[in-house]
């Protein structure tokens, strides 16, 4: 099947069976944005919808004491560059990928 929006967070209401998005990553509108940032290597994704995903999200409610706040994790497959290459040392360039990450800190996602 193919693509046919970018990256997307749903929530699924567990009482009612409702699932609705939260969360979509207009990548396309980022790399506008943010090309100062992550340089001319981010803006040249070569896909319609974007290459990055949504990859994990962490309730840190009760760590901050703020009610409805996740940690969410990106993982940007289009943002390309060598200093991603094996950061901390743990393995070796060969076994490593030349991509970013990123995460945001999400407020106000119900439970």
């Amino acid at each position: 099947m193919e693509k046919q929006h970018d990256a997307r967070l749903y929530q699924y209401n567990l009482n009612t069976g409702e699932v609705k998005v939260v969360v979509e990553l207009d990548q396309h509108g980022a790399m506008v944005s943010t090309n100062d940032i992550f340089g001319d290597s981010y803006a040249k994704a070569d896909d319609r919808w974007g290459r990055c995903e949504l990859s994990g999200m962490i309730d840190i409610s009760d760590e901050i004491g703020i009610e409805g706040t996740f940690l969410l994790l990106v993982q940007a497959h289009s943002w390309k560059d060598d200093a991603f290459l094996n950061p901390d040392g743990a393995g070796t360039v060969d076994n490593s990928r030349d991509e970013g990450s990123m995460a945001y800190i999400l407020k106000g996602l119900g439970r």
